[in-house]
């Protein structure tokens, strides 16, 4: 009984707070950012980012491009998504989410301007590419131009926020480049327009994200922003989630306590009458009442012990489960690591 209601005790306390953390890293491999924008055709860039800057609580804008191309080697098209070095600051981007490389590293290659990619796991498990070879891709500068940019791997990516989940960087190729290099290496602005461009922004930690995102939405070339606590409640509305947040629970849960002890309390006076004639003949032997309650007091926490620990165990497995069950699939990579 103590163990039941400890075990009841334990989920309804563990899986608010543990659903809560997976939504949130869910909704930041979906966002990618505070705020993520999509954008119509831009005629001045450069104007359109002097005005967000201008916006209050915005800190750092970071621009993406993705298009498609073809590699040389795999003689396939790939997915190429080419970063500014601010993608590695403005986005919810972690050290788990890249293999072979950290964070870090990766700015400073990015920031200089290096010929240095990233690469998607199907890359390396398909094709067994590895750090430290090199990728060729044919890029079209302009009608019947090609050129054949050199690349070095640097790391292998297995989630992108706010630009491919692991499903996606699992199952396609993909590279990542840095938009520092081709700026200086290629007319980058003669295959722009192949590009679909998405900005990512940092907003201040004192400012609503979601009224940046609303502001956002009123300018023509911005089809779309979005927020993060935008993506987290589209989750946190849903039923199963929302239960474990009812003050009920823990209503019910006060009164299973309350119950559990009374049924403690019932437990040991019960033991105590029918080993009634085993207490006096102990009484008889020699023992004092001080020593029998010691024993009796003894069991009862020796059972409490033993409850505590079957819920601790229980109480998180099925918490476990639960939120398995519930996490969105952008999740996976921390449940199955």
């Amino acid at each position: 009984l103590i163990s039941m209601v400890l075990v009841y005790g334990v989920t309804i306390v563990t899986v608010p707070s543990s659903v809560r953390q997976n939504v949130r890293t869910a909704a930041e491999i979906i966002n990618g950012a505070d705020v993520s924008v999509n954008l119509r055709y831009v005629i001045n860039e450069t104007q359109l980012i002097e005005n967000l800057t201008e916006i209050e609580g915005v800190e750092l804008i970071s621009r993406v491009w993705i298009a498609g191309f073809v590699c040389k080697e795999i003689r396939k098209s790939i997915t190429l998504i080419i970063v500014d070095e601010n993608y590695f600051n403005v986005s919810y981007i972690r050290n788990v989410y890249l293999e072979g490389i950290s964070v870090k590293e990766v700015y400073k290659k990015f920031r200089d301007g290096g010929s240095y990619c990233l690469i998607s796991k199907y890359l390396k498990d398909k094709y067994g590419y590895k750090t430290g070879d090199y990728l060729h891709l044919t890029i079209l500068v302009k009608e019947n131009l090609t050129k054949v940019v050199e690349f070095k791997v640097i790391g292998v990516v297995k989630i992108l926020p706010g630009l491919a989940s692991i499903y996606r960087l699992e199952s396609i190729p993909v590279i990542v480049i840095s938009h520092n290099y081709l700026q200086n290496n290629v007319d980058f602005q003669k295959i722009i327009d192949a590009f679909n461009l998405q900005y990512f922004i940092d907003v201040s930690q004192d400012v609503n994200s979601t009224k940046i995102a609303e502001k956002l939405e009123s300018y023509y070339e911005i089809r779309s922003a979005i927020s993060i606590e935008q993506v987290m409640q589209k989750y946190m509305d849903d039923p199963l989630i929302t239960i474990f947040s009812l003050k009920f629970c823990y209503i019910e849960y006060i009164f299973a306590i309350v119950i559990a002890t009374f049924g403690l309390a019932l437990i040991t006076m019960s033991t105590v009458l029918e080993r009634e004639r085993e207490i006096g003949l102990l009484i008889a032997r020699g023992m004092t009442r001080k020593q029998i309650v010691k024993a009796v007091f003894g069991e009862a926490m020796l059972i409490i012990v033993v409850s505590f620990a079957l819920s601790i165990v229980g109480g998180l497995s099925i918490a476990y489960g639960f939120c398995q069950f519930v996490a969105p699939p952008e999740m996976a990579i921390f449940f199955t690591k």
